[in-house]
């Protein structure tokens, strides 16, 4: 019989690398006006992206509102500035390093609302 000319012994690998991770979801909201513009500007003034100063903005509020610690809901998503050097793979693919919670500014949110 011969053999099969489109078969590769790592197809596993290069399938998975397509299939979406369970332990990884994807939040998206609408806005209307100007907010996308005010949010560009505050997440450049902590020198950060719009995701990740989303990401910590929420963390901040969820933590105070669950009484819970900020810096164990940032480790729940990825880091704020990829590093290299760090970096982790795992059967050759990268691996997200997680978000400490630590610099940018402050993200306690001072009042909590009953």
């Amino acid at each position: 019989m011969p053999k099969d000319l489109g078969y590769k012994p790592d197809w596993k690998r290069r399938a998975l690398l397509h299939v979406p991770k369970e332990d990884k979801k994807k939040i998206v909201f609408h806005v209307f006006g100007e907010f996308d513009s005010y949010f560009s500007r505050a997440a450049n003034r902590r020198g950060m992206s719009k995701s990740a100063y989303a990401r910590r903005a929420l963390a901040a509020f969820i933590a105070r509102d669950l009484q819970m610690p900020f810096e164990d809901l940032c480790r729940m998503f990825p880091a704020v500035v990829y590093d290299q050097n760090v970096s982790k793979y795992v059967d050759g693919l990268v691996v997200s390093q997680r978000d400490d919670g630590q610099g940018y500014g402050q993200w306690e949110i001072d009042t909590l609302v009953d």
